[in-house]
């Protein structure tokens, strides 16, 4: 409709821009009743009703050795200790390297599988939001590098130090629901479908990498599925 009155009925771009004037005058008055957060928005926006093939699968391991592991480690290394967080992303890593042929992304109908197992870990802030961190190369980083790459991200995230992420909250915060809908989408577009970085909005390449993990257990849940987010496109 913007398009199509922009080039050849300006009358109507009057009637559309008063539309939206009122939408966002409408939008701004319900924002201040419910106050909705910065991960609430995004839900609303991201989440829809199920329409795309969805698998879930259940499985057990025997973390005794992991926990051994762990244990001794954290005793040689107790500056640089590590979790089983860690463990998890190293240990998805390992299993999307060695299936390839089937690890990637959809792009403009086509499968590309993934040159490497990034990996974006959910981060608990305050109890009050959730944000992401995306660590990289986990088929080919050790541990270590691991546990370094999560620990400086988290903790910037959790000071309210990177300014990338400073920056995106900000921008939501501040934009009508359905403006934010569309940088959604266009930066969802530039990012996995192009395959490229959408700077203006320091969102990155594959922003989400291959897949997110999450730690239910500091909620006490121990068997829980958690909802896929189509923005990601993790698969």
């Amino acid at each position: 409709i913007f398009l199509y009155a922009l080039l050849y009925k300006q009358s109507l771009l009057f009637v559309f821009l008063i539309s939206l004037g009122v939408y966002t005058a409408f939008e701004r008055y319900f924002n201040k009743i419910g106050r909705t957060s910065f991960r609430r928005k995004v839900q609303i926006l991201t989440w829809s009703e199920k329409g795309d093939p969805t698998s879930w699968s259940k499985l057990d391991i025997d973390i005794s050795t992991a926990e051994a592991f762990i244990e001794d480690f954290n005793a040689k290394y107790p500056d640089n200790k590590i979790s089983l967080t860690m463990i998890a992303l190293k240990g998805i890593g390992i299993a999307m390297s060695a299936a390839k042929h089937t690890w990637g992304k959809i792009s403009f109908g086509n499968f590309i599988p993934a040159k490497s197992v990034d990996i974006t870990v959910l981060v608990n802030v305050g109890n009050n939001n959730v944000l992401t961190s995306t660590i990289t190369d986990c088929e080919s980083a050790d541990v270590t590098a691991i546990n370094k790459q999560l620990k400086t991200h988290v903790r910037a995230l959790k000071q309210e130090k990177d300014s990338n992420t400073n920056m995106q909250m900000n921008l939501v915060k501040l934009l009508p629901t359905f403006l934010v809908k569309i940088m959604l989408t266009m930066t969802s577009f530039a990012s996995y479908e192009l395959n490229l970085p959408f700077k203006a909005l320091k969102v990155k390449r594959n922003h989400y990498g291959n897949a997110v993990l999450t730690n239910v257990t500091s909620f006490n849940l121990t068997d829980v599925y958690a909802s896929h987010l189509p923005f990601t496109k993790c698969m």
